[in-house]
This record gives structure tokens, sequence and C-alpha cells, in this order.
């Protein structure tokens, strides 16, 4: 048997450009309102996927479905699958380069902040997955340094220390009684 040819990693299989079931299973983890991949998926009741953050800003101002406008309520429902269906996509290369990029630095910033489940670590592995540009080298130190963060709350925690978190906050306003942050610090 002949070897197989080698393709380039950015160029598609030949032919997945045209696969219905390519183009089905994009866009069902795309999500009709924002146009992006689904970061923190959810079911409404129409029975299409959405954005979570996305869905609920709709439906502040809207009672009918984006996608058929018909009626509907406000609950909504994790889909799991969906996520799982959006990493494996990213992960086999079948959506756009820039579209990956996206999602991780998405997905990295819901995980920093506690909106979806995975904490830090899982967000630093998202970050180090986008490609290096400057706001993800910046968000991989701001998480990279949240982390060390959390190691000197759990240090204190364990020596007894009290006040720590006061090295961690900026107070929002100066103190009334002048006491403040530096001029250059406001």
């Amino acid at each position: 048997m002949p070897p197989r040819k080698k393709r380039s990693a950015s160029a598609p299989p030949k032919g997945s450009e045209a696969s219905p079931l390519k183009k089905a299973a994009i866009e069902a983890i795309t999500c009709p309102i924002t146009r992006q991949l689904v970061v923190d998926p959810v079911v409404a009741e129409d029975e299409n996927t959405y954005e979570s953050a996305a869905i609920r800003q709709w439906l502040q101002s809207n009672y009918r479905s984006p996608m058929t406008n018909e009626r509907m309520g406000d609950r909504l429902t994790p889909n799991r699958h969906a996520r799982l269906m959006v990493e494996a996509a990213v992960k086999e290369g079948a959506v756009p380069s820039e579209d990956a990029a996206q999602w991780h630095i998405s997905s990295a910033k819901l995980l920093a902040s506690g909106d979806v489940p995975g904490g830090m670590s899982s967000a630093i592995e998202h970050l180090r997955e986008a490609p290096k540009t400057p706001e993800t080298d910046l968000l991989l130190r701001c998480a990279t340094l949240r982390t060390q963060m959390d190691s000197l709350r759990n240090e204190a925690a364990s020596l007894d220390v009290q006040g720590v978190d006061a090295f961690f906050t900026m107070p929002a306003q100066p103190r009334a009684d002048g006491w403040g942050a530096p001029a250059g610090r406001r």
C-alpha cells in the first residue's frame, strides 16, 4: 500500500468544507444570538442551545424565542453535552482557529470568575491553548498571579495570620480623612 500523503495542519480534510454533518454540528454549538461557539451553553424552552449570558439578556426584554418568534418562558437548562461537543470540535480542528482562540479566551474568563466549574487551573490551560497574543499573555499572567494569591491565602490560614486579604485589594475610594493611595495610584 502506498504511503498516505500528509496534509498541512491548517488545511482542512478534503471535502470537509461541504460536509452537511460538519455544518450541522458546528451550527448546533454556535449561539444563534452571538454567532460564536457556546462557552456556557444552555437550552431554552424553545429547545435551542444558546450562550447563557446572551439568552438571559435577550429574555430581559423579550418573551419570544430568538429562533422561532414563538412565546417562551425564561427557564434555562445547562447543556453540558454542547460544551463537550465544542471541546471536541476545537481539539479536532473542526472550527476556524480564530473561533477556537476566542472560545479558549472566553472559557478562561468564565472559569476565572467562577461562572462555570473548573477553577483557575482550567482557566490557565485554556489560555495556554489560545494563540499567544498580548491579551492572552496578560490574562495568563493575571491567572498565575491569582493562583499565587490563593496559595498565599491558604498559607496564611494554616499559619493563622490575619489581614492578608488587605494586601490583595485596592480601596474603591480614598478615605475621607485624607489618608489614601498616593496621587498617582488613584
